[in-house]
Protein backbone atom coordinates (compact mmCIF):
# COMPACT_ATOMS: atom_id res chain seq x y z
CA UNK A 1 0.00 0.00 0.00
CA UNK A 2 1.47 3.44 -1.10
CA UNK A 3 0.74 6.49 0.87
CA UNK A 4 1.31 10.09 0.69
CA UNK A 5 4.22 12.13 2.51
CA UNK A 6 3.41 14.93 1.92
CA UNK A 7 -0.43 17.05 1.78
CA UNK A 8 -1.71 18.34 -1.45
CA UNK A 9 -0.79 21.62 -2.62
CA UNK A 10 -4.81 22.99 -3.01
CA UNK A 11 -7.86 21.86 -2.28
CA UNK A 12 -11.14 21.30 -4.38
CA UNK A 13 -12.59 24.13 -3.65
CA UNK A 14 -9.46 25.80 -5.72
CA UNK A 15 -10.41 24.28 -8.75
CA UNK A 16 -13.72 26.01 -9.41
CA UNK A 17 -16.33 24.54 -12.11
CA UNK A 18 -14.64 21.37 -14.03
CA UNK A 19 -15.92 19.73 -17.08
CA UNK A 20 -13.67 16.48 -17.37
CA UNK A 21 -10.95 14.95 -15.03
CA UNK A 22 -8.11 13.47 -17.00
CA UNK A 23 -7.04 10.70 -15.19
CA UNK A 24 -3.31 9.40 -15.46
CA UNK A 25 -3.93 6.14 -13.55
CA UNK A 26 -6.66 4.90 -10.59
CA UNK A 27 -4.22 2.13 -8.76
CA UNK A 28 -2.28 4.24 -6.64
CA UNK A 29 -3.10 6.70 -3.81
CA UNK A 30 -0.59 9.17 -4.08
CA UNK A 31 -2.20 10.01 -7.11
CA UNK A 32 -5.59 9.71 -6.27
CA UNK A 33 -6.80 9.26 -3.18
CA UNK A 34 -10.00 9.33 -1.74
CA UNK A 35 -10.55 12.41 -1.55
CA UNK A 36 -9.21 12.76 -5.18
CA UNK A 37 -11.90 9.96 -5.81
CA UNK A 38 -14.79 11.67 -3.73
CA UNK A 39 -14.23 15.00 -6.17
CA UNK A 40 -13.53 12.99 -9.83
CA UNK A 41 -17.44 11.18 -8.73
CA UNK A 42 -18.91 14.79 -8.85
CA UNK A 43 -17.30 15.45 -11.92
CA UNK A 44 -19.51 14.61 -15.82
CA UNK A 45 -17.10 13.00 -16.90
CA UNK A 46 -13.56 10.98 -16.19
CA UNK A 47 -10.91 10.16 -19.32
CA UNK A 48 -8.66 7.71 -18.30
CA UNK A 49 -6.91 4.06 -19.31
CA UNK A 50 -9.48 1.51 -19.71
CA UNK A 51 -8.34 -0.56 -16.74
CA UNK A 52 -9.50 2.17 -14.73
CA UNK A 53 -13.12 2.46 -16.18
CA UNK A 54 -13.42 -0.83 -15.51
CA UNK A 55 -12.70 -0.47 -11.63
CA UNK A 56 -14.37 2.84 -11.41
CA UNK A 57 -17.58 3.10 -13.46
CA UNK A 58 -19.81 5.64 -14.59
CA UNK A 59 -18.89 8.47 -15.10
CA UNK A 60 -15.43 6.91 -16.55
CA UNK A 61 -14.54 6.55 -20.02
CA UNK A 62 -11.41 3.96 -20.80
CA UNK A 63 -8.81 5.38 -23.76
CA UNK A 64 -6.92 3.36 -25.09
CA UNK A 65 -3.35 5.22 -26.84
CA UNK A 66 -4.37 7.31 -29.96
CA UNK A 67 -8.20 7.22 -28.95
CA UNK A 68 -9.76 10.35 -28.40
CA UNK A 69 -12.65 11.85 -27.71
CA UNK A 70 -14.37 15.43 -28.80
CA UNK A 71 -15.44 17.82 -25.97
CA UNK A 72 -17.19 21.05 -26.97
CA UNK A 73 -16.19 24.55 -25.88
CA UNK A 74 -17.38 26.38 -23.80
CA UNK A 75 -17.51 29.16 -26.09
CA UNK A 76 -19.72 26.99 -28.36
CA UNK A 77 -16.72 27.57 -31.04
CA UNK A 78 -16.97 23.63 -31.76
CA UNK A 79 -15.07 21.06 -30.19
CA UNK A 80 -11.65 20.38 -28.26
CA UNK A 81 -9.99 17.10 -28.44
CA UNK A 82 -8.97 14.54 -25.69
CA UNK A 83 -6.27 12.15 -27.34
CA UNK A 84 -5.23 9.32 -24.94
CA UNK A 85 -1.47 9.13 -25.57
CA UNK A 86 1.26 6.62 -24.10
CA UNK A 87 2.65 6.53 -21.07
CA UNK A 88 4.93 4.96 -18.78
CA UNK A 89 5.30 5.11 -14.77
CA UNK A 90 9.02 3.58 -14.22
CA UNK A 91 11.91 2.00 -16.40
CA UNK A 92 11.56 -0.57 -19.10
CA UNK A 93 10.12 -4.14 -17.93
CA UNK A 94 7.97 -2.57 -14.70
CA UNK A 95 4.75 -2.03 -16.52
CA UNK A 96 3.39 -5.54 -14.54
CA UNK A 97 4.20 -4.04 -11.64
CA UNK A 98 3.48 0.05 -11.86
CA UNK A 99 0.26 -1.43 -13.69
CA UNK A 100 -1.17 0.75 -16.95
CA UNK A 101 -0.80 4.98 -16.96
CA UNK A 102 -2.21 7.37 -20.09
CA UNK A 103 -0.99 10.72 -20.57
CA UNK A 104 -3.33 13.12 -22.98
CA UNK A 105 -2.90 16.13 -25.58
CA UNK A 106 -5.64 18.42 -26.13
CA UNK A 107 -5.70 20.03 -29.70
CA UNK A 108 -8.11 21.55 -32.11
CA UNK A 109 -8.84 24.45 -34.43
CA UNK A 110 -7.86 28.07 -32.88
CA UNK A 111 -6.55 26.54 -29.39
CA UNK A 112 -3.22 25.66 -28.53
CA UNK A 113 -1.94 22.10 -28.34
CA UNK A 114 -1.61 21.03 -24.47
CA UNK A 115 0.34 17.81 -23.70
CA UNK A 116 -0.53 16.48 -20.41
CA UNK A 117 2.43 13.60 -19.28
CA UNK A 118 0.72 11.57 -16.95
CA UNK A 119 3.05 10.01 -14.35
CA UNK A 120 5.71 9.48 -17.34
CA UNK A 121 9.31 8.59 -17.13
CA UNK A 122 10.03 7.30 -20.38
CA UNK A 123 11.89 9.61 -23.64
CA UNK A 124 11.53 6.84 -25.96
CA UNK A 125 7.70 7.35 -24.90
CA UNK A 126 7.98 11.03 -25.55
CA UNK A 127 9.66 10.89 -28.76
CA UNK A 128 6.84 8.71 -29.85
CA UNK A 129 4.52 11.77 -29.10
CA UNK A 130 6.11 13.77 -30.60
CA UNK A 131 6.02 12.24 -34.36
CA UNK A 132 2.27 12.75 -33.55
CA UNK A 133 2.51 16.26 -31.77
CA UNK A 134 5.03 17.93 -33.06
CA UNK A 135 4.07 21.27 -31.92
CA UNK A 136 2.99 21.07 -28.25
CA UNK A 137 2.17 25.03 -27.08
CA UNK A 138 1.85 24.34 -23.59
CA UNK A 139 3.47 20.90 -21.60
CA UNK A 140 2.35 19.79 -18.47
CA UNK A 141 4.27 17.28 -16.61
CA UNK A 142 4.14 15.51 -13.71
CA UNK A 143 7.99 15.20 -12.03
CA UNK A 144 9.07 14.64 -8.34
CA UNK A 145 11.29 11.49 -8.86
CA UNK A 146 8.56 9.42 -7.40
CA UNK A 147 10.09 6.50 -6.04
CA UNK A 148 8.69 2.88 -3.93
CA UNK A 149 10.79 0.15 -2.50
CA UNK A 150 9.47 -1.66 -4.86
CA UNK A 151 11.36 -0.88 -7.34
CA UNK A 152 14.52 0.62 -5.38
CA UNK A 153 16.34 3.42 -6.60
CA UNK A 154 14.10 4.03 -9.91
CA UNK A 155 12.08 6.75 -11.16
CA UNK A 156 8.56 6.52 -11.40
CA UNK A 157 8.39 10.05 -12.56
CA UNK A 158 9.94 12.49 -14.33
CA UNK A 159 13.23 13.93 -12.48
CA UNK A 160 15.28 17.16 -12.77
CA UNK A 161 18.66 17.39 -14.83
CA UNK A 162 18.27 14.95 -17.51
CA UNK A 163 17.36 18.06 -19.76
CA UNK A 164 17.59 21.55 -19.25
CA UNK A 165 14.21 22.22 -19.34
CA UNK A 166 13.34 20.28 -16.21
CA UNK A 167 13.41 16.30 -17.11
CA UNK A 168 12.82 13.88 -19.78
CA UNK A 169 9.04 14.75 -20.20
CA UNK A 170 10.20 18.35 -21.34
CA UNK A 171 11.21 17.35 -25.01
CA UNK A 172 11.64 14.30 -27.07
CA UNK A 173 14.83 12.25 -27.03
CA UNK A 174 15.90 15.10 -29.88
CA UNK A 175 14.23 18.39 -28.64
CA UNK A 176 10.93 17.78 -30.83
CA UNK A 177 8.67 17.94 -27.80
CA UNK A 178 9.71 20.85 -26.28
CA UNK A 179 6.56 23.59 -25.85
CA UNK A 180 6.26 26.61 -27.84
CA UNK A 181 4.85 28.73 -25.34
CA UNK A 182 4.81 27.29 -21.60
CA UNK A 183 6.32 24.68 -19.47
CA UNK A 184 4.17 23.49 -16.31
CA UNK A 185 5.27 21.18 -13.65
CA UNK A 186 3.41 18.63 -11.33
CA UNK A 187 3.39 16.33 -8.48
CA UNK A 188 6.85 17.66 -7.53
CA UNK A 189 9.16 18.00 -4.25
CA UNK A 190 11.41 20.71 -4.08
CA UNK A 191 14.88 20.30 -5.94
CA UNK A 192 16.49 17.65 -4.98
CA UNK A 193 14.31 15.67 -2.92
CA UNK A 194 12.98 12.68 -4.44
CA UNK A 195 9.48 11.85 -3.58
CA UNK A 196 8.95 8.94 -1.85
CA UNK A 197 5.90 6.57 -1.35
CA UNK A 198 5.92 4.64 1.78
CA UNK A 199 4.79 1.49 2.27
CA UNK A 200 5.31 -1.97 -0.21
CA UNK A 201 3.18 -0.99 -2.93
Amino acid sequence: MLTKTAAAAGTPADAGTVDVVLLSHDQHPDNLDHSGRAFAASVPLILSTPVAAARLGDPTVGLEPWAGVDLPRPDGAGHVRVTAVPAQHGPDGTEHLTGPVTGFVLHGDGVPTVYVSGDNASLRVVAEIAERFPAVDVAILFGGRARTALLGDADLTARRGRHPRSGPTAAGADGRARPRRQLGALHRRPRGRPRRLRGRG
